[in-house]
């Protein structure tokens, strides 16, 4: 008997230590804007919810989104409206949101003030410089829809967007549809931001999610349990970086030697000031999620990326896996 009771305890001792394995998929290189995942797993939030994640950096948001649809991958971040459009055509085996991060979405037009561009009328008649494949670069035509803008009438250059900012900085274009943390690069290349008028989508009537930490439909069938927890290490993680970014980009830096603190620190602290801390999640706490704004995002998307086929809410979005507020809510 006593023999039989050591062998038990054993058993359930290995039991207790056994981690599910998750391969998570970034949305860009490992870099500031997120780091909290790396911290996550650097300050053991993964482990001690009983998961060891790989984590590895991708090209963008459409290679995430098709790493997870494949079974390749287990979880991943990114953009949501990316996600949206590949779920139109592929309901079956697209990832599903598991919890939003991004409140808002980065897309902006960055303008020149000396070009007397100061609404999105003002655009008529300017040189715009565009990438073609990025959401904001394909919501361009909805965006002028919405404000009036005779898209005819504007000078819109496609460029590559890694050259996009350098070549605003010279002074190629007018404006740019870019990302909201653009700013941080153009004034590395010498540009004043108060030089600049930002106009973002948020404002002028495309009120969109931006990145959000999604799952495969494998992990989300297969293994439910361990994808709850991994999910609620992850919103500590983005809920302590709310509060203090110094150490997430501190856990980066472990992991990426490209890692250039100051750089990445205020990169990760602009997305959170500006696209993740807004008035409805400091009351309801990262993640959570207005279904009529999330419908209407759906509508938008579907409209402005001219989908044959606009996906449920439920066809992208798992609520099943929200963390408790207590988790998620990074104010007292």
């Amino acid at each position: 008997m006593r023999a039989f009771i050591l062998v038990l305890l054993a058993c359930l001792a290995a039991r207790a230590g056994a981690q599910t394995t998750l391969n998570f998929s970034l949305d860009f290189i490992m870099f500031g804007s997120n780091a909290p995942f790396v911290f996550a797993d650097e300050r053991g939030y993964f482990k001690d919810a009983g998961v060891a994640v790989k984590i590895d950096p991708s090209s963008g948001s459409g290679d995430a989104v098709n790493r997870l649809a494949t079974g390749t991958y287990d979880i991943g971040y990114a953009d949501v409206s990316t996600l949206v459009e590949f779920a139109s055509k592929n309901p079956d085996v697209a990832p599903k949101v598991v919890l939003f991060i991004q409140d808002k979405s980065p897309a902006v037009i960055l303008a020149h003030k000396k070009s007397g561009i100061a609404k999105p009328a003002d655009l008529a008649g300017r040189s715009l410089g565009s990438g073609s494949t990025d959401a904001g670069a394909r919501m361009f035509p909805m965006f002028a829809r919405l404000n009036g803008v005779d898209t005819s009438r504007i000078d819109r250059q496609m460029v590559d967007f890694r050259l996009r900012d350098s070549l605003f900085a010279q002074g190629k274009f007018d404006a740019v549809i870019a990302f909201r943390d653009s700013l941080l690069s153009i004034r590395a290349l010498g540009v004043d931001p108060n030089t600049v008028t930002v106009l973002a989508y948020q404002d002028y009537g495309l009120n969109l999610y931006g990145n959000a930490m999604i799952a495969s439909r494998k992990v989300i069938q297969g293994n439910p349990d361990a994808l709850r927890r991994s999910v609620e290490a992850a919103a500590k993680a983005w809920r302590d970086a709310i509060r203090n970014p110094a150490p997430a980009i501190d856990a980066l830096a472990k992991r990426n030697n490209l890692t250039k603190r100051d750089v990445d620190l205020e990169r990760l602290t602009f997305i959170i000031e500006n696209q993740i801390v807004t008035p409805f999640t400091r009351a309801h706490g990262i993640g959570a999620v207005d279904t009529k704004r999330l419908d209407d995002h759906l509508k938008l998307i579907g409209e402005g990326f001219g989908l044959v086929r606009v996906p449920t809410r439920a066809e992208i979005y798992d609520e099943r896996f929200v963390p408790p507020l207590a988790v998620r809510k990074f104010v007292d």
